[in-house]
């Protein structure tokens, strides 16, 4: 876990020792027990900070959430419209990447599967009517299906990223990203 976005040092690890339980059990099957023990802090100290597991998975993600929006609000009011799509994208991958050990873990198979879905109704206001997504005159699909389509499409590449290839730069898997946006599915697939 970035040591920018969690200042406190116990919670820190509390964080950190749970990304490491999800390389060989679902995160939700970790104990406090087990959990305190491999951190070697007493169980008090563990509900000091949480009620339970569950709470502290939901701390984690909510820090990693508002990470992403707050990098996106940031990146929005720093540009014209014609420059934010990008960046919106290049904010979006420089969190994963700056979190990716945790990013991996909650959205690997051991991890929350609710979170992808959380993370993308949480991104969707960027992406969507008063984001980047525009309807035009010459479509004729409805605005939330093309909504749905993008959102849908950037976690793909995003998963495929963090599980796969996890070594390319972030600026690259943005890229993709953009160039996807402008490409129909038959172009990216190579066919005429």
């Amino acid at each position: 876990m970035d040591s920018h976005l969690i200042k406190n040092n116990t919670k820190s690890k509390i964080f950190s020792t749970l990304i490491l339980f999800t390389k060989d059990k679902t995160i939700y099957t970790v104990t406090v027990a087990e959990l305190t023990r491999k951190i070697g802090i007493n169980r008090s100290t563990f509900y000091l900070y949480f009620t339970d597991i569950s709470d502290a998975i939901s701390q984690m993600e909510k820090l990693l959430i508002e990470n992403i929006i707050n990098v996106l609000k940031r990146t929005r009011t720093l540009h014209s419209d014609d420059a934010i799509e990008l960046d919106m994208y290049k904010a979006i991958t420089y969190s994963i990447d700056n979190n990716s050990d945790a990013f991996i873990a909650l959205l690997g198979t051991n991890g929350d599967q609710q979170f992808a879905n959380r993370l993308k109704q949480s991104i969707a206001p960027f992406i969507g009517p008063n984001g980047i997504t525009k309807t035009t005159k010459n479509s004729d699909i409805p605005e939330d299906f093309a909504e749905d389509f993008i959102i849908n499409s950037i976690f793909s590449i995003v998963l495929f990223w963090i599980n796969h290839n996890a070594e390319m730069p972030y600026e690259k898997v943005a890229k993709i990203i953009y160039k996807t946006r402008r490409l129909s599915p038959l172009e990216i697939a190579g066919v005429n």
